[in-house]
C-alpha cells in the first residue's frame, strides 16, 4: 500500500498517470485512478469550483452532457456567494 502524500500535487504530463496516484473505487465498484481535475471559474463576482475525478489519459474533457468515469453526477452547491448587500 501506498503512503498518502500530504497535499495534492499536479499532474504535469496528461498523457501518464504515475503510479502514486493510486486508484479508488466508486459506488457500484467501478474503479477509477485518483486524479482529481479542479476548475475555477466565476458567475455573478462570485468564485466558485468543480472538482471530480478523472482520467484525463482515457478519456475526453469532462462536459454537463458527457460526465467523467469518475463523476457520481451529484453536485453540492453552496449559495450566496458575490457582493454583500449595503
Amino acid at each position: 500500500m501506498l503512503a498518502a502524500p500530504a497535499a495534492f500535487t499536479p499532474l504535469a504530463d496528461t498523457s501518464a498517470i504515475p503510479a502514486e496516484a493510486g486508484s479508488t473505487t466508486k459506488l457500484l465498484a467501478v474503479q477509477v485512478p485518483f486524479v482529481v481535475r479542479v476548475e475555477t471559474a466565476a458567475v455573478d463576482r462570485g468564485i466558485f469550483q468543480s472538482a471530480v475525478l478523472h482520467n484525463p489519459v482515457a478519456e475526453a474533457a469532462p462536459m454537463p452532457a458527457a460526465p467523467p468515469k469518475g463523476g457520481n453526477k451529484r453536485l453540492i452547491a453552496i449559495h450566496g456567494f458575490g457582493c454583500t448587500g449595503g
